[in-house]
């Protein structure tokens, strides 16, 4: 996320909930990629159970590399059907941007997202 402060002020107006300055702020710091793997490496140490294989640090747009284009198509479907209410963009990567109200996947499009520049 480009701008965690400004999103966690979104998520919790979105969802009716009041918060402070140093709430979002810790809420923003409890999400950093190294905040959540040392907690999960320390409740496996403190003997909780899982596996930090999946763990990973993702980038913007590395979902290219993972998903088939039968499966984009399929995750935007799906994707577009439970956010139909919302009106979101997400970044896809390389300045694109992806919402469920201009999503367009048809028979035998090769690329699932059509890319939108904002």
């Amino acid at each position: 996320v480009d701008h965690p402060i400004e999103s966690i002020k979104k998520i919790a107006k979105f969802i009716r909930v009041d918060v402070t300055q140093s709430l979002i702020e810790r809420v923003a710091a409890g999400c950093k990629f190294d905040n959540v793997k040392k907690a999960a490496e320390d409740a496996i140490a403190s003997g909780g159970q899982g596996d930090l294989s999946h763990l990973r640090r993702g980038k913007v747009g590395d979902w290219r590399n993972h998903f088939s284009n039968p499966l984009r198509r399929e995750f935007e479907q799906e994707l577009s059907e439970q956010l139909r209410c919302v009106d979101v963009k997400y970044s896809i990567g390389e300045g694109d941007f992806w919402s469920p109200s201009r999503s367009i996947s048809g028979p035998g499009e090769e690329v699932l997202v059509r890319k939108h520049k904002y």
